[in-house]
């Protein structure tokens, strides 16, 4: 953006977008009760506490999904040797 240039509503930088757990799995395609379990084990996306609550943010959801893209079912998951 420019020195002269102001931002319209529509340009502003938008907050991080945080989800709950159902949510979370939609974007996912998981179990509310599988993202739970994750959280349990240290698996999964990280999330946020917020008090009481447990929220994900769709950054993170995203950042997960891609660092665990494969081209092979042969291709070592992360922390596996070979990854």
């Amino acid at each position: 953006m420019r020195e002269n240039e102001t931002m319209t509503a529509g340009e502003r930088p938008q907050p991080h977008e945080y989800l709950k757990d159902k949510a979370a799995g939609e974007v996912l395609g998981f179990a509310p009760v599988t993202l739970q379990e994750w959280r349990r084990e240290g698996k999964g996306p990280p999330f946020v506490r917020l008090g009481r609550s447990v929220r994900y943010r769709r950054a993170d959801l995203d950042a997960w999904a891609e660092k665990n893209l494969r081209r092979s079912t042969r291709d070592p998951l992360p922390g596996q040797r070979g990854a």
